[in-house]
C-alpha cells in the first residue's frame, strides 16, 4: 500500500515542479525568440539576474521593511474586523441576508476605483494606503468565517451545550476550532488581497515601499527590476 502512495507523491511533485519549469521558461522563450516586447515582459534570467542584484546591493530592503510593516497592521485589522463580522453574520441571519448581497455586490467592483476618494478623506501616505488594502481584504474574510462556521456540524455546538459548556466555551473551545482550518484558508485569502492593495497603493501615488520602487523602475523602462 505503501509504495503506491510514495510513487502517487512523487508524480505530484513531478507535475508540480515541470509546471513551474514551465512556466519559467514561457518569459524566456517568449522574449528571446520576438514574439514578446522586451519592453512589456523580460526573460527569466535576466529577472533572476537584477533579483539578486537588488538583495547584494540592498535596494530592496528597505521599500520590502515599509511595505512589510502597513501590510501587517492592515491584516491584523483584517482578520480582527473581518472575524467578528463574519462571527456575526453566521450568528444573526437577519444581519447576513441585509448586507451579505451588498458586500458581494462591492466584492465585484474593481477596489483600486476607490482610491481617488481615499486620497481625499486620508490625504496622501499611510492612512489611504492601508484603507485599500482593508477594503480589498476584509470582504473575503467576513464572507469565509462566515461560510467556515456555518459548514460546523450543529450537532457539536448543541452536545456542547448539553454538557454543560458557557456559551463563550462553546464558541472557543467547539465551534472556532471546527471551523479553524476553514478560517485559516479565509485568512491567506484577504491576506492576499491585503498584499496586493498596499503594493497598488504604493504604486499609484509613489508613497513609498515596494509600490514606489516598482513604479520608479517601471518610469524608467526597467522590465526586469519590475518584475
Amino acid at each position: 500500500m505503501e509504495a503506491p502512495i510514495k510513487k502517487s507523491r512523487l508524480l505530484v511533485l513531478g507535475a508540480q515542479a515541470a509546471t513551474i519549469v514551465l512556466l519559467l521558461a514561457i518569459p524566456e522563450v517568449a522574449v528571446r525568440s520576438g514574439l514578446v516586447s522586451p519592453f512589456a515582459l523580460a526573460p527569466t534570467s535576466e529577472i533572476i539576474a537584477r533579483f539578486i542584484d537588488l538583495i547584494v546591493d540592498g535596494t530592496v530592503f528597505q521599500p520590502l521593511l515599509d511595505t512589510l510593516l502597513l501590510v501587517v497592521l492592515t491584516f491584523v485589522l483584517v482578520a480582527v474586523v473581518g472575524t467578528v463580522l463574519g462571527l456575526c453574520f453566521w450568528r444573526w441571519g437577519l444581519l447576513r441576508r441585509a448586507f451579505e448581497p451588498l458586500m458581494l455586490a462591492f466584492y465585484a467592483i474593481p477596489g483600486v476605483i476607490f482610491y481617488p476618494i481615499l486620497l481625499v478623506v486620508f490625504g496622501i501616505g499611510p492612512p489611504s494606503i492601508m484603507s485599500l488594502g482593508f477594503m480589498l481584504g476584509v470582504v473575503p474574510v467576513v464572507l469565509g468565517v462566515q461560510d467556515a462556521l456555518g459548514a460546523v456540524d450543529p450537532v457539536l455546538g448543541r452536545t456542547a451545550t448539553v454538557l454543560g459548556a458557557s456559551p463563550l466555551a462553546k464558541y472557543l473551545k467547539v465551534i472556532f476550532p471546527a471551523a479553524l482550518a476553514d478560517v485559516g484558508g479565509a485568512l491567506r485569502l484577504g491576506f492576499s488581497y491585503v498584499v496586493i492593495g498596499i503594493i497598488s497603493g504604493q504604486f499609484l501615488v509613489s508613497s513609498g515601499g515596494l509600490g514606489k520602487l516598482v513604479a520608479n523602475y517601471y518610469d524608467r523602462f526597467q522590465v526586469a527590476n519590475v518584475y
